[in-house]
């Protein structure tokens, strides 16, 4: 089920945002991709006030949110380290 409103909701694109160069660029795509997804069916905000009806909905969305935030934690750390591996690219040698 949340494969299909996450593919209708057009998460997908997400794939774009990780091979973004500019990590400010790819974070400003990423909030553009998820207010896209959360604001294109009221029935996804509502996903969270299902949560508190069955115990069995809510842990797989808890599930779901923590991927979501190791894949978030992960872009950040690669952006991190290529805007990194940049800077040290454009200095000049001593």
């Amino acid at each position: 089920m949340f494969d299909g409103i996450a593919q209708a909701g057009g998460c997908n694109r997400l794939a774009e945002v990780m091979t973004m160069a500019d990590p400010r660029a790819a974070l400003d795509r990423m909030v553009e991709i998820f207010c896209a997804f959360w604001s294109r069916d009221p029935a996804v905000g509502r996903l969270n006030e299902a949560m508190v009806l069955d115990p069995e909905f809510a842990e797989a969305v808890r599930e779901r949110n923590e991927r979501r935030r190791r894949v978030s934690r992960c872009w950040s750390t690669a952006s991190r380290a290529r805007a990194r591996r940049r800077r040290r690219a454009r200095m000049p040698s001593i």
